[in-house]
């Protein structure tokens, strides 16, 4: 499990898929996940802002 929108971890995302043969799912929050690291994954799920904590 990865919890980041870092676009640093789109070649972890590609090695993952390569070496292990298998899907990745990113959960990320829209504008603040790297578009790189959305379009590695084979899904992308979006974090809505209503399940975000408040300040």
């Amino acid at each position: 499990i990865l919890l980041s929108g870092d676009g640093d971890f789109d070649l972890l995302v590609d090695k993952v898929q390569s070496k292990y043969q298998t899907k990745v799912e990113i959960y990320g929050v829209p504008g603040l996940t790297a578009a790189s690291l959305i379009n590695g994954a084979d899904f992308f799920r979006e974090i809505e802002q209503t399940l975000l904590l408040g300040r």
